[in-house]
Order: structure tokens, then sequence, then C-alpha cells
């Protein structure tokens, strides 16, 4: 309870909280605004929940969240934020001041952006669709999910007319320039093709496949490939030795269910595997491991794993080296040469 309540002074204190800047200084409600760089967490959620949205007003606070003690959110998404490692967020009501409607928008902030990703992506249902915002955004449940860097919005609208932009996308959109901006995509998203990113091809959590502790958090992407459905698995190990014992837990597996091989020339290792209900092939390159497990054909899946190891090795970081600043290049050696007259050509 003390802890609750440092946070909500905190907020409360901040001179982003409430006071509308975007009346105060002219600036269109849809232009970049994030919020200053020496702004925690705690007060970049005030920032983001602005007392004013367009025509939305803000009517109420409902809580400042800290894990675990948010009584307004399921049983399921309390959950989820132990899973994720939420750091901080907050729960607000808008009302339409134009006409019927209200709203409510929960901002939650995790440490990671994979982990921002993992509590977007659990939301996903089979009958989501996407959502045209600048960032990651789909309709699932009733309710407009967002997903930027570390932050996750959720946007549930009530009693609102039908209109051409929906009062979740209309929120969604002013809501989004308030985030802080994007910084580059993590290693593991970046490894694969760009095209094949959506808000909703895309899932991070606990691996269904390795199901034994340590459970790794994995990587899902979704993709179309011909006319067969492709779901890729990719996981960021601390170290090639926890990357090794995941790949070794794969195989043997694998090797339970039906007969598995080893494959040259694909990553460090790699094994194809047959007569499986898991694992259809799998390829460890440096710390990352990477596998596909629904029964795709053995070209297919080499082809995707073949070109995941190819951008793991070429994303490799550069070493550092520490250059000593008092070197410097030794003197330059004169290269001295002679041109010998040409001899004349005597005809014959």
């Amino acid at each position: 309870m003390i802890q609750l309540l440092a946070l909500a002074l905190i907020l409360a204190g901040s001179p982003a909280w409430g006071q509308g800047e975007q009346a105060a200084d002219g600036r269109q409600d849809l232009e970049l605004c994030p919020p200053p760089a020496e702004m925690t967490d705690e007060q970049t959620v005030g920032w983001i929940l602005v007392e004013q949205l367009g025509t939305w007003q803000r009517t109420e606070l409902v809580t400042v969240m800290i894990p675990g003690e948010v009584s307004a959110m399921s049983q399921r998404d309390l959950e989820l934020l132990s899973t994720f490692g939420a750091v901080c967020g907050a729960m607000a009501r808008y009302a339409n001041t134009e006409g019927p409607g209200t709203a409510e928008v929960l901002e939650v902030t995790f440490a990671s952006w994979l982990d921002a990703l993992g509590f977007f992506s659990a939301q996903l249902t089979e009958d989501a669709e996407r959502v045209l915002l600048t960032s990651a955004a789909f309709r699932a449940g009733g309710a407009l999910h967002v997903h930027s860097g570390r932050h996750y919005l959720r946007v549930t609208t009530h009693d609102t007319p039908r209109q051409a932009l929906p009062a979740d996308q209309y929120l969604g959109a002013r809501l989004e320039v308030r985030l802080p901006q994007r910084p580059d995509l993590p290693r593991l998203l970046a490894i694969f093709p760009q095209s094949w990113l959506s808000a909703v091809t895309v899932r991070y959590g606990p691996s269904e496949v390795l199901t034994e502790e340590p459970r790794p958090m994995t990587l899902s992407v979704t993709h179309t490939l011909g006319r067969a459905r492709i779901v890729v698995h990719a996981l960021q190990a601390e170290s090639e030795r926890d990357a090794r014992e995941y790949y070794t837990r794969l195989l043997q597996q694998a090797m339970k269910s039906g007969r598995a091989f080893n494959i040259t020339d694909l990553g460090e290792e790699a094994f194809a595997a047959e007569n499986t209900d898991r694992v259809t092939m799998a390829i460890r390159q440096d710390q990352f491991v990477a596998y596909i497990a629904d029964g795709t054909n053995r070209e297919d899946a080499e082809a995707v794993l073949r070109l995941l190891g190819i951008a793991v090795r070429t994303s490799e970081p550069l070493p550092e080296v520490e250059v000593d600043p008092n070197y410097t290049l030794p003197p330059t050696i004169p290269f001295f040469y002679s041109r010998q007259p040409e001899e004349p050509v005597n005809a014959p």
C-alpha cells in the first residue's frame, strides 16, 4: 500500500499528468509528441494518458497499477503481467465531449520490447483483425490492442455510434503519438524478413514444445509459403552453452517418437526428424535455436531455417576493439622506382 501511494504521488506531481500539453502549446493532437527522455516509466504513464485526447476528455483515473494490484483486470491478465514482468501502468476512463460514448484505456509498461510483445500477442484470438495504426494493432475480444516498444495499450469503447473511423481507433491514434519513440527491433525479431512480421502473425511466450523447466521464451512467426502455412519458432539463449542444451532437448524429444538424422552445412548443427508429432527440423546457430514443429515438408523447412541461420551470422555485432589513444602509425617507407628508357625498335 505504501508503494502504491508513493507511485500515485509521483504521477500526480508530474507536470504531464492531466495538464493537456497538446492544447497548451498549440500542437495538433496527431503530431508526434513523445515524452522527454528524462522521464521515468511512472511519469511516462501520465504523459500517455493525458487529460484531453481529441474530442475525448479523461473523467477518471481508475488505478495506478503495480502488478498484482489491479482488481479491474481478469485473473488471466494478472497472471500474464507476472509472466512477462510488467513494470508499471494505469487504467483511465474517458468520455466523448461531442456525442455519446465512453472508453477505458489500459496502459502497461514492461521491462523489454519482447515482454510487451508477449503480453500483446497473448490477447490474440482466432477472429482477431488487424487495425491500421503506425504501431502494431489488432481488434479482438471487443477491444483494440496496441503494441509499441515496451508499451501495451488497450482501448475499450462503449455506446459509441458507428462511424467510418471507429472510436477505439480514433483514440488509439492519439495515444500512440504520445508513446516513446520505438528503438530498433530486438535481434530475435530482426533475423526474420520484415514482411513476415505483423500484429497477427507474431507471438512470444514460454515454449509450447520445450515444456520441461527451464522453459525458454520463444518467438513464433506464422507465414504462408506458397500455399503452405508454416510456423517458425526461434529462441535466443543467454549463451551458446544454453542454446546447445535447448537444441539437445529438441533432438531427444524428436527421437522419442520417431527418428532423427543430422543435416550438414545447415547452421552449426541441425537435424531433421521423421514420424514425429512435434519437431520436423531444428537448427542451432550461435546462441539462437530455430525449429519448425507443424509437419512442414523438409524442403520448405530447410529453406526457411537456412534463411534464419544466415541472418543470425550476418547480424552478429562487430567486436569492440579498444584503441590506444597514444598509438601512432609507423612512418611511411618511401618506395622508389626508376623507369628504364624505352629501347628503339629496329625495323626488319
